[in-house]
C-alpha cells in the first residue's frame, strides 16, 4: 500500500509497502529535510527504477503514484568526461546530511560539489554495482537488475542530446531514459504505460556540460514534465520520496493488524 502524508491509504496491492514523505515548505532544504524524515520513519527511500516499476503496477492514472512527482535514490555524477548513474543507497547523496553540507557550501551547477574522496571512489569504480553503458544496455535487453548498480558513460555519448520534450519512439532509446530508468527493457515498459495514458512526449533531461567542478543530483520521476525524467535537478528545492519499509512484520506493526491479516489483504 501507498499512504499519503496525511495517512490515507491510496492503492492497495500485495507489495509494496510505504509512504509518501515530503517537504513542500522549505525551498531551500526540502530535499533533504523529505530523505531525512523518510529515514527516520524506518523506511528506505525508493530509485527511479523503483517509481517507475510502482507505476507500471498502477493502471488508476489518478493514483498518487502518477499524478505526483517523486525525487529518488537515485543519483547522477559528472566526474571527469564520465556520466555516472547510480541506482541504490550506497553512493554519496543518499543522505541528508551531505545535501544539507552541499547546499552551505554553494551548488555548483544545482547540483553537489564531489570531495576528492568521492571523485576517487567513483574512478576506482569502488561505488557498488558500476558496469560500462554497453554492458549494462546488454544487460537490461531483457532482465531488470536489482539491488544496487549503475553504469558510466563517457560524455560524449550525450552531447548532441538537447534537454527538453521527446517524441515517446525517440524517448525510449535515448541514452538518458535507458539510464535513468534503469535499463532498456524498464525504459520500454514505462513507454508502454505512457501510450496507455495517452503521453506522447515525455521529458528527459541530465546535466553533462563539462568545464565544471565534479558534482552530484538526485534523479526525479515526473508527472507535469510530460511524466518523464529528470536527472538535473535543483537540489536546494522541494523534496518527496516514497518510503518503503522493510517487510510485511513491520507493516503489520506499524497500521496495526496482524500479519496473517495483512498478508489476506485486511489493513482495517
Amino acid at each position: 500500500m501507498i499512504i499519503t502524508i496525511d495517512g490515507k491509504i491510496n492503492r492497495t496491492s500485495p507489495v509494496p509497502f510505504g509512504e509518501i514523505v515530503e517537504d513542500l515548505k522549505d525551498s531551500k532544504y526540502g530535499v533533504a529535510n523529505a530523505l531525512r524524515d523518510t529515514v527516520a520513519r524506518g523506511l528506505k527511500p525508493v530509485t527511479s527504477p523503483r517509481v517507475l516499476d510502482l507505476r507500471n503496477d498502477c493502471p488508476d492514472f489518478n493514483d498518487y503514484i502518477w499524478t505526483d512527482w517523486y525525487t529518488t535514490a537515485s543519483g547522477v555524477y559528472n566526474v571527469g568526461n564520465k556520466v555516472i548513474v547510480v541506482h541504490g543507497l550506497n553512493h554519496p547523496l543518499p543522505d541528508h546530511q551531505r545535501l544539507k553540507s552541499a547546499i552551505e557550501k554553494g551548488l555548483v551547477n544545482y547540483g553537489a560539489k564531489l570531495t576528492e574522496q568521492e571523485v576517487q571512489a567513483f574512478k576506482k569504480r569502488k561505488v557498488e554495482g558500476l558496469r560500462d553503458y554497453k554492458t549494462f544496455l546488454r544487460e537490461t535487453q531483457d532482465q531488470d537488475l536489482e539491488e544496487q548498480f549503475g553504469v558510466v558513460a563517457d560524455v560524449s555519448l550525450f552531447k548532441s542530446l538537447p534537454n527538453d520534450y521527446m517524441k515517446l519512439a525517440k524517448w525510449v532509446k535515448d541514452p538518458r531514459a535507458i539510464m535513468l530508468s534503469g535499463g532498456k527493457r524498464r525504459a520500454e515498459a514505462y513507454a508502454e504505460m505512457l501510450i496507455k495514458k495517452g503521453v506522447e512526449k515525455p521529458y528527459i533531461s541530465l546535466s553533462v556540460q563539462e568545464g565544471q567542478a565534479d558534482r552530484g543530483s538526485l534523479v526525479s520521476v515526473s508527472s507535469g514534465y510530460g511524466y518523464g525524467l529528470d536527472g538535473y535537478i535543483d537540489l536546494d528545492n522541494f523534496g518527496r520520496f516514497v518510503g518503503e519499509v522493510a517487510g510485511p512484520q513491520s507493516v503489520a506493526k506499524k497500521i496495526g493488524v496482524s500479519l496473517e491479516d495483512l498478508l489476506q489483504g485486511k489493513t482495517a
